[in-house]
């Protein structure tokens, strides 16, 4: 009985731990692989394009040069297989605005996926984690990095910042990958949920049946006093001889003081 139970505890815990070890570790490797693939990207925005992105930042408009910026993070998002591309800056008021997105389409009527210049940088997929780290990109105390959770169900957000001559951030390259899979419960034909609810049903059987199993063979006396010790109650006076016994009677009080 003890090793049934032991082992459906084991069973629970490790059917627990595997779909999170195996999230954790989607997570870091579609991160990884963001930013290696977008880092040649940044550099290229940063290199040849650093003074005309300032410029951009000062002046919003769909330029030329803004258009041509969207046609490059249009390429880059199709060759490397990201689901967006953007770049993002901060405006006067510390909020995260679009610098450019490769969802746009020149001389055509703009997918709803579409975010224009100067467009509040926000929705459902990005959440306070998201901020957070633009915040410190752009203040220049973090380089780039992936935002270390599963966004919107299936998306790995990673920033990459951009800086001028000068050294200081003027915008941030985001890129969202999108996971190949996100049913971290199954492997093969294992459901690891269905694991975790068998074996805790069992752990739970296994559980009363040891309890149950440990006053077996005890007597009615026996079973009486470990009751009462479970609630810090003193052992039943006992007989010896026809003559009531009191347990307790041979505590000194002296030994209390």
């Amino acid at each position: 009985m003890l090793s049934l139970l032991i082992l459906s505890a084991v069973a629970a815990a490790i059917s627990v731990a595997l779909p999170l070890n195996r999230k954790q570790q989607a997570i870091s490797s579609l991160g990884d692989q963001s930013i290696s693939q977008a880092g040649s990207l940044a550099m290229a925005v940063e290199y040849y394009n650093g003074p005309r992105l300032q410029s951009l930042i000062d002046y919003p408009g769909e330029t030329a040069y803004y258009q041509s910026l969207c046609a490059f993070l249009a390429q880059a998002k199709q060759e490397m297989g990201y689901d967006k591309a953007y770049l993002l800056y901060q405006n006067e008021q510390n909020q995260f605005c679009y610098l450019a997105d490769a969802d746009y389409i020149l001389n055509e009527r703009q997918e709803e996926s579409y975010q224009p210049i100067g467009r509040e940088y926000g929705g459902e997929r990005y959440g306070k984690k998201c901020f957070s780290l633009l915040s410190e990109q752009f203040a220049g105390r973090k380089q780039a990095a992936y935002v270390p959770e599963i966004l919107d169900g299936d998306y790995i957000v990673s920033y990459l910042p951009l800086k001028d001559a000068r050294g200081e951030v003027t915008a941030v390259l985001g890129v969202d990958a999108k996971l190949s899979y996100s049913d971290f419960t199954r492997y093969g034909p294992i459901d690891f949920e269905q694991v975790t609810t068998v074996s805790g049903i069992v752990f739970l059987i296994s559980l009363i049946l040891f309890v149950l199993c440990m006053d077996k063979g005890l007597s009615e006396e026996e079973k009486e006093n470990r009751w009462r010790k479970r609630r810090g109650l003193p052992p039943k006076p006992v007989k010896k001889d026809n003559i009531v016994v009191d347990t307790l009677d041979d505590i000194d009080p002296n030994d209390y003081l």
